[in-house]
């Protein structure tokens, strides 16, 4: 994302489990969905990277281990 200034970033096979919305340490906002198939294994998963979403996203919904919704407010 920093090398080529990207402001979204998605991503497919993530492989986390569950989902939720976390802040790295460097301010990105991470939105994620996965789940376990077959025990231990990840095999399914999406998420969404962001660097403004901390102040631009209102609202966002995991629809299954390949879809997530979300809405930004850029100007």
């Amino acid at each position: 994302m920093q090398k080529f200034n990207l402001d979204i970033l998605g991503i497919s096979e993530m492989r986390w489990n569950g989902y939720d919305k976390m802040t790295t340490a460097t301010r990105e906002t991470i939105l994620y969905l996965g789940k376990t198939v077959g025990g231990d294994h990840h095999k399914q998963g999406v998420g969404l990277v962001s660097k403004r979403a901390n102040i631009s996203l209102t609202e966002w919904e995991p629809v299954s281990s390949s879809i997530i919704t979300a809405r930004f407010s850029f100007k």
